[in-house]
């Protein structure tokens, strides 16, 4: 597995499902977190178009095709959502944005970038609790992935620094003369 235990922690309740509705119900979530993150963005932005346009904006959005492709299997969602609350509860509610931001950690590979830039904003501006409520939430996530399987750490390590070979793409041959 190439992302870390937590992430499956979060995709748990998906998993209690049969598979047809599980595969619909997690489609509908992330669908349904675009459209919360898109509307939490125009308001923390304070876009002026009131509650009707800004409902439409996060609507058109979830409409747009290659948002919908890429949700089909992918858990992008968590990531605009974790940055849409964490920027939505920044002056108003500092550690539950770092708790949000946590979302970003679903997929570090993918999160590192803007809960990098986040952090290091709150720094500069001091709103220190940001990164306090970011690393309280990533050290529950970590001591509850340890509570559910020790032994994951260790080898989530070892798959992200040696991939299995089904995982790694192969170099496109050359052709021969």
């Amino acid at each position: 597995m190439q992302n870390p235990l937590w992430t499956l922690l979060l995709l748990a309740p998906f998993a209690l499902l049969p598979e047809a509705p599980s595969y619909i119900a997690h489609f509908a979530a992330m669908l349904a977190m675009w459209y919360a993150a898109t509307v939490l963005l125009l308001r923390a932005a304070g876009v002026p178009w009131g509650a009707v346009k800004t409902a439409i904006a996060g609507g058109v959005l979830v409409c747009y095709l290659p948002v919908m492709w890429s949700t089909h299997g992918q858990i992008s969602a968590y990531h605009a959502l974790g940055i849409a609350l964490c920027l939505t509860w920044w002056r108003r509610a500092p550690l539950w944005a770092g708790a949000a931001l946590a979302l970003t950690a679903a997929k570090p590979h993918l999160g590192i970038v803007p809960s990098g830039a986040l952090v290091l904003w709150a720094g500069l501006t001091e709103h220190r609790s940001v990164v306090v409520g970011l690393a309280t939430t990533c050290l529950a996530l970590l001591a509850a992935s340890l509570g559910a399987r020790p032994q994951w750490l260790g080898q989530w390590v070892k798959a992200v620094l040696n991939p299995p070979p089904e995982v790694v793409t192969a170099a496109p041959s050359t052709p021969q003369p």
